[in-house]
This record gives C-alpha cells, sequence and structure tokens, in this order.
C-alpha cells in the first residue's frame, strides 16, 4: 500500500514503518498470544504481533512515525467497528478530512478496506498517547488493546491574522504563530506555497534582504531566497514556539519580490506557508489579511496587490539612538526611497514620537531621494519613527521602526 506522508516540499522524511498486526489462522485452537492486548475474543487462533503479515485482521500503519498519518486496514472477510479512546485529550480525524471529533471516536472499516485517521493534541497529550483500541467484527472476533501513538508537531500550530505593518509596495509581511497545544513545538524549515498577488515569485534575492526574522529575536534566520511554490528552505536557527498566546511568536518576510527584483506590493495579499517541524511533521497555514483568503483572484487590483513594484517603496529607514559626550544624546534618521514605476517623487514625511517628538516634511524630486536628520535628546533616547514617501501621482508607502 502507497503511504501518504504528513510532509510536503524539500526532500522525503524517512519512513519508519509501525503495524500493529492481528494475525489470524484457520486452526480451531484456543492458544492466545496476547502481548500487550487484553479481553481477546475468538473462536479460532489469533496471534497479537508487530508484523507485516499480509492476513493480518487488523493493521495500523504509522501510529509511531509523527511524519505519517496512521492508516487502519481491515484484512477480515467481515465488516469491522474501531473504537479509538484516551485518558488523555486527543482529537481524530477519520478521513483525514478535517472532520476532528474528541475521544471516543468510533468507525466502521468494510471487509478488505483501509481509513486514514489523523490525530492531534486536543489540550494536553502533549507529543504522544496511550490509544486504547477496541475493535470487533461479524465473525465473532473481539479485541482491546494499546498502543502509543505519536502525535504531530504540526497539528499544534494555529495561524493568527497577519498584521502587515507596511503599506504600499514595500514587500514586508507580518504574521504571528500561536503554539495551540501541550508541548513545545521546533520549527525547522518555511516555504511559501502561493499568495494572493500573481507578481510576487519570491522572497528576499536583493539589496542583502533579511528573508525572513523572527521579530520577537530581532534576528534574521533564513539564508536563502524563498521561491513561492518552491521547496521550503532551512531555518539557520530553529524557533521553539511554547504552548500559550503569551509565547505567540511574530515572524516578518522581508521582502517579497517579482520577477525583476522590485518589491512586490503585498497590501491586504493573503499568503499560505509551508512549515516543518523537528519530529518530520509539517503543515500548510494560510494567512488571510481580511478574515478569508482568496489566492484565486489573480493579484489583479482588487486585493490590493499590483503584480509587483510600481510605485514609491521606502528602500531603507532607521532610527537609531546614539551615546554622545556631555548631557545630551541623540536620535539618527536615515532613509532611502524610490518610485520603482519611474514616476517622479514628490514629498518625504518623517514623523518621530516619544523622547523627540518632530515632524519634517521634505520636498524631493527625481525617481530616487534619501536623506539623514540628528535630534538632540536626554539620556538614552527611545520612541517611534515613521516615514511617508509620495509620488507626483499620489501614490504612497509606508514603513515604521522604532528607536
Amino acid at each position: 500500500m502507497k503511504r501518504r506522508r504528513r510532509s510536503r516540499g524539500s526532500g522525503l522524511l524517512s519512513r519508519r514503518k509501525a503495524i500493529l498486526a492481528l494475525g489470524a489462522a484457520a486452526t480451531g485452537g484456543a492458544l492466545m498470544r496476547t502481548g500487550a492486548f487484553s479481553n481477546v475474543t475468538a473462536d479460532r487462533f489469533v496471534d497479537l504481533s508487530a508484523t507485516g503479515d499480509a492476513n493480518a485482521v487488523l493493521g495500523i500503519e504509522g501510529y509511531a512515525d509523527a511524519g505519517i498519518t496512521p492508516t487502519f486496514s481491515n484484512n477480515s472477510k467481515a465488516s469491522m467497528d474501531v473504537t479509538l479512546d484516551s485518558n488523555e485529550d486527543v482529537e481524530f480525524d477519520v478521513g483525514d478530512n478535517d472532520s476532528w471529533e474528541l475521544v471516543p471516536v468510533t468507525f466502521g472499516l468494510s471487509a478488505g478496506g483501509s481509513i486514514d485517521v489523523a490525530l492531534r493534541d486536543g489540550g494536553n497529550a502533549g507529543t504522544d498517547s496511550d490509544i486504547e483500541i477496541t475493535a470487533t467484527n461479524l465473525d465473532g472476533f473481539s479485541f482491546e488493546g494499546t498502543r502509543n501513538f505519536k502525535i504531530p508537531a504540526s497539528s499544534t500550530v494555529k495561524e493568527i491574522e497577519p498584521t502587515v505593518t507596511a503599506t504600499g509596495n514595500s514587500g514586508k509581511y507580518e504574521f504571528e504563530l500561536e503554539n495551540k497545544g501541550s508541548a513545545t513545538v521546533t520549527l525547522t524549515e518555511i516555504g511559501v506555497v502561493e499568495t494572493s498577488n500573481s507578481g510576487a515569485v519570491k522572497v528576499g534575492g536583493k539589496n542583502n534582504d533579511d528573508i525572513f526574522i523572527n521579530v520577537n529575536t530581532g534576528s534574521s534566520i533564513v539564508n536563502n531566497v524563498i521561491t513561492i511554490g518552491g521547496s521550503r528552505v532551512p531555518l539557520s536557527t530553529n524557533v521553539d514556539l511554547a504552548p500559550g498566546s503569551s509565547n505567540a511568536i511574530k515572524f516578518e518576510f522581508d521582502r517579497f519580490r517579482d520577477s525583476s527584483d522590485n518589491n512586490a506590493d503585498m497590501k491586504n495579499d493573503d499568503v499560505k506557508i509551508d512549515v516543518a517541524f523537528s519530529d518530520g511533521s509539517s503543515t500548510t497555514l494560510d494567512l488571510c489579511v481580511n478574515g478569508g483568503c482568496s489566492f484565486d483572484n489573480g493579484g489583479d487590483g482588487s486585493d490590493g496587490g499590483d503584480g509587483g513594484g510600481t510605485g514609491p517603496v521606502v528602500n531603507n529607514f532607521t532610527a537609531q539612538s546614539n551615546k554622545v559626550p556631555g548631557s545630551t544624546d541623540e536620535v539618527q534618521i536615515d532613509w532611502d526611497v524610490e518610485d520603482q514605476g519611474g514616476t517622479a517623487l514628490d514629498q518625504v514625511v518623517i514623523d518621530v514620537t516619544g523622547d523627540v517628538t518632530d515632524q519634517k516634511t521634505i520636498d524631493v524630486s527625481g525617481t530616487t531621494a534619501n536623506g539623514s536628520t540628528t535630534y538632540d535628546s536626554s539620556n538614552n533616547p527611545s520612541g517611534n519613527a515613521n516615514i511617508t514617501v509620495s509620488n507626483v501621482d499620489g501614490d504612497q508607502a509606508t514603513e515604521s521602526t522604532t528607536y
């Protein structure tokens, strides 16, 4: 039987077959080798063992590998009912079609039939759970037993509506991930499956882009360009995601780009990401800006995407608090802007709040501009800074930072 793994993208996971088999022979003896099972009832020889015997009464494949969706197979000549239960909160998805149910869960298997049954942590199970299995068929065979099932880390992560911190054509995209399970999971790879902006083809690839940032720590954690629709790329530093909303981690793509390496306008665009974990499991997550993803709109402008960078962009904007000799310190603002569509720029507005409060409107011309401003302040100043660049057509782009 061909197995369907819970992974996609870069490479195949090592496959550790784990089959729980209930073998039956056509002898009429009363001998039973029950192993870890109890309460076995049969009117013929029953052998409960770990084997790949194709004639096993009930086979369970993949339960010991978090990277494989478990499959239950009924190899008897009679229909069978199977019940799964646990002392922990475990949810099963019979048919692997997002129809999750908390234990106990009962399903039927026709003679010779099989079905995929996914599982996830329902609240307190962690990374594995002892599952109580009860099965009966119309031939009078029944048993009860327990096996330890691995719970994939990918099942515990839930996407949160992303916060896009840059408007216009900056190409940056921020979102958070929250661990809804009961055990810490470790992220190892990231990919982008698709976006609602058809002009965006990759993340990174110009101006020493940081590509993918752990905003909580301020560190860049991907060294390779992420191709949209391509394979996942490894994280240079794995990320541990602890359970609970207070431990949610914010991430940022820097930056989405089009085929000409221009910033792709991701304002109001949706993104589907592909995340892998240290246990070999993976999942895709939809980051929907307006509550519902619209990946089929082609980025034709109705969702804010314009298929690529064609207006003002902020290439660089930094605000830094500096120590200087004497009784005051300073805040230094540096900026660099351009219009990727070739339209003349008009104005740059810099707004600083906090220990320094100031707003400057700077008239600019041409398609590129840059500048630097220093403000005197009290010791160890801190606050926020915003920049808005506009062209003569009234198109704008905005960036924010802290100092």
